[in-house]
C-alpha cells in the first residue's frame, strides 16, 4: 500500500480542545501545535493544464521484474490524470466524460521523460557495468522493444491538444495511447546499469537545461519518480569508487551505506540490527547531501508545485550482515534487504530518499517496491497530480473560526455528517499575485458575499468586493479524499466575462489540521463540525 508522508501519524494533542474561538478573526491565527498548523495552498488562477513528469528508473541488474511491471502498469497512471476538466478526449468516441465519470475525458498537457539511475563511477575503474559516465541523466529514447513508436524528435513524450508527438500517434483516444505504448518502450531501460545507483544526482541533472534544454516546463506542476531497490548513492568524490581505500569497506555497495547513513553504533563491522538511525549530513560524507537535493528540487517551482514518490525500499530496519568475499577471501559486511517480495526480490534500505520524499510532506509519496506490484502506486500518483491541477482542491481539513472542521451541509467527514453548512466560516486568508505592466501586484482578496457560496460554479460578482473567493464542493472526480484531498477547492469570482489575468497565482492560508486526514476517525471526534452559531450558505 502507497502512503503519502507528512500526515499520516496520529498524533493525540493536549492543547487540540483548547484551540477554540468564539469570535470572528480576520487572519489565521498563528498558534500551531502537533495538530494545527497553517495550511498553504499556491494555485494557478488561469486554467492550469501542463504537468512534467520524469521518471529515474534504476538499470541495475536486479530490475528487470520491476522494469516490466512499470510497462504493464503506467497506463494505470494516465487514467488516473483523466478529468472533465480537460474535456473530451475525442468526439467519436462514446464513452462519457462527466463529473461522474471520467473514462471518456482528456488528459492534461503532458510531458513525459525518463533517465537512468547510472552516472558511471566518476571515472574509477570499478567493473565493466560503471565504466564511462553512464546515462548522465540525459533522457533516454533508445527503443528495446521491437516494433516501438516513439516520438519523432524530441527526447521525451508529450501529449497536448489532443495531439501527441508520438510518430503516427492521430489524435483524441489514439494519441493517449500512443503516449502508453511509447513509454512502456521507453521505460525498459535495462540491467545493464552500473550498481552503484545515483537517482538523487541522475534526477538533478535531468531536471537541468544544459542536460535536457526545453524538457522541463516554468509553468508546469512537475513530479519526479524514483523506482530503485537500493538507496541513493549519489557520489561527490571519486574516493568513494577507490579499490585500495579500504578503510570505507569493501568495493560493494555496502560502502555507500556508511556514508549515507549514520546510527547509535557506527561500527560497521559488527552484525546485528541498528538503531536511531538518521541519514548523514555532514561534509566528511563522500556522498552529496541529501539538503541540496531537497533545495533544489523546491525551487525549481513555487511551494506545493513539485510532487516526489519513491518506489523503493523501507528506511527501516537498518540490519548489517556478513558475506564471502571471495576476492579478498573472508567475511565482509553487507546491508540486510529491509524488505522481501515473491514477484521482485529484495530491496535495502533507503534513507536518503526516504528523507528527500519526507521534507515533501503531503507532496511526497513513498511506496515499497516490495508491494511486489506497482499498480496502487501509478494509481495513487495519477490522482494526485490531477488533485494538483483540477480544481485547487484543498488537501487538508480547514478549520473555522471557532475551531471546528469547515465542511458543506450533509457531507461526511471522518465517521459524521457535516450537521450544518459553515464553508464560508473557513478561517482563512486568500491573495492574488499578477503581472502587470508596471510589474507584479499582489493583493489580498476579500471572502465572497454569504449569497454567492451557495452560487453555482458559473457565479460572478460584482462592486467593489470583487475578485472576490469562496471555497466551494467540487465533483468527486476532481477533489475526492480518495485522492488525498478533501472534497472542496478554492475558487476566485471575477465579474461577468472576466476571465483570470494570464500567470496569476492564488495564496490560500488556513487554519488547518495536519496530522488527520478527511477519512480520519479521530478527525470528526476531536474536531467536530459547525457550531450552532455558524450556518452559511454552501
Amino acid at each position: 500500500m502507497f502512503r503519502w508522508t507528512g500526515a499520516r501519524s496520529l498524533v493525540v494533542s493536549a492543547v487540540a480542545s483548547a484551540i477554540i474561538f468564539a469570535g470572528c478573526i480576520q487572519r489565521p491565527v498563528a498558534e500551531e501545535s502537533a495538530e494545527i498548523f497553517q495550511y498553504q495552498l499556491v494555485a494557478p488562477l488561469s486554467r492550469e493544464r501542463k504537468v512534467d513528469i520524469l521518471f529515474v528508473v534504476d538499470n541495475s541488474g536486479s530490475m528487470l521484474e520491476e522494469q516490466a511491471n512499470l510497462r504493464k502498469n503506467f497506463p494505470r497512471l494516465i487514467e488516473a490524470l483523466r478529468s472533465p476538466a480537460f474535456g473530451d478526449a475525442d468526439p467519436n468516441d462514446d464513452r462519457p466524460c462527466t463529473d461522474h465519470d471520467a473514462s471518456g475525458c482528456a488528459i492534461p498537457d503532458l510531458r513525459l521523460g525518463v533517465t537512468s539511475t547510472d552516472l558511471g563511477s566518476l571515472g574509477k575503474d570499478v567493473d565493466q557495468t560503471c565504466l564511462g559516465p553512464g546515462d548522465g541523466g540525459r533522457l533516454l529514447i533508445k527503443p528495446r522493444i521491437p516494433g516501438c513508436a516513439l516520438p519523432s524528435s524530441d527526447r521525451f513524450i508529450s501529449f497536448s491538444d489532443g495531439r501527441s508527438n508520438v510518430a503516427g500517434a492521430g489524435s483524441g483516444e489514439a494519441a493517449i495511447e500512443a503516449v502508453k505504448q511509447a513509454f512502456s518502450c521507453i521505460a525498459a531501460v535495462g540491467t545493464e546499469g552500473c550498481g552503484f545507483e545515483q537517482p538523487l544526482e541522475a534526477a538533478r541533472r535531468a531536471l537541468s537545461p544544459e542536460i535536457n534544454g526545453d524538457f522541463l516546463r516554468p509553468d508546469a506542476l512537475l513530479a519526479i519518480v524514483f523506482i530503485t531497490d537500493e538507496d541513493d548513492c549519489s557520489a561527490r568524490s571519486p574516493q568513494l569508487f577507490d579499490a585500495r581505500n579500504t578503510a570505507i569497506g569493501p568495493l560493494t555497495n555496502f560502502r555507500c551505506f556508511p556514508q549515507a547513513v549514520t546510527c547509535e553504533d557506527n561500527n560497521w563491522q559488527t552484525p546485528g540490527q541498528r538503531r536511531q538511525c538518521s541519514v548523514r549530513r555532514d561534509q566528511a560524507s563522500l556522498l552529496h547531501n541529501v539538503d541540496d537535493y531537497i533545495r533544489f528540487f523546491q525551487d525549481l517551482r513555487p511551494k506545493g508545485r513539485v510532487l516526489i514518490a519513491s518506489i523503493s525500499g523501507p528506511s527501516v530496519p537498518i540490519i548489517i550482515g556478513q558475506t564471502f568475499d571471495s576476492k579478498v577471501g573472508q567475511a565482509v559486511a553487507e546491508i540486510a534487504p529491509s524488505c522481501h517480495s515473491p514477484s521482485f526480490g529484495e530491496a535495502d534500505p533507503a534513507p536518503r530518499l526516504s528523507a528527500v520524499v519526507e521534507a515533501f510532506g503531503d507532496n511526497g509519496q513513498q511506496t515499497s517496491i516490495c508491494d511486489g506490484d506497482l499498480t496502487s502506486a501509478l494509481d495513487a500518483l495519477g490522482r494526485r497530480i490531477r488533485v494538483k491541477i483540477g480544481g485547487q482542491c484543498l488537501e487538508r481539513p480547514v478549520l473555522t473560526t471557532a475551531g471546528g472542521v469547515a465542511c458543506a451541509s450533509g457531507d461526511r467527514f471522518g465517521d459524521a455528517a457535516c450537521d450544518q453548512g459553515c464553508l464560508q466560516q473557513s478561517d482563512c486568508v486568500v491573495s492574488e499575485k499578477r503581472s502587470e505592466r508596471s510589474g507584479e501586484v499582489s493583493q489580498v482578496l476579500p471572502k465572497c458575499a454569504e449569497a454567492l457560496w451557495s452560487a453555482g460554479a458559473d457565479a460572478t460578482c460584482e462592486g467593489a468586493d470583487c475578485p472576490c473567493w469562496r471555497i466551494m464542493r467540487r465533483p468527486a472526480t476532481v477533489c475526492s479524499a480518495q485522492d488525498g484531498a478533501t472534497p472542496y477547492g478554492l475558487d476566485v469570482l471575477r465579474r461577468p466575462k472576466q476571465t483570470a489575468p494570464a500567470g496569476a497565482v492564488a495564496t490560500l492560508r488556513c487554519r488547518a489540521v495536519k496530522q488527520l486526514d478527511w477519512q480520519s476517525a479521530e478527525l470528526s471526534q476531536r474536531y467536530g463540525s459547525c457550531s450552532a452559531s455558524e450556518t452559511a450558505g454552501d
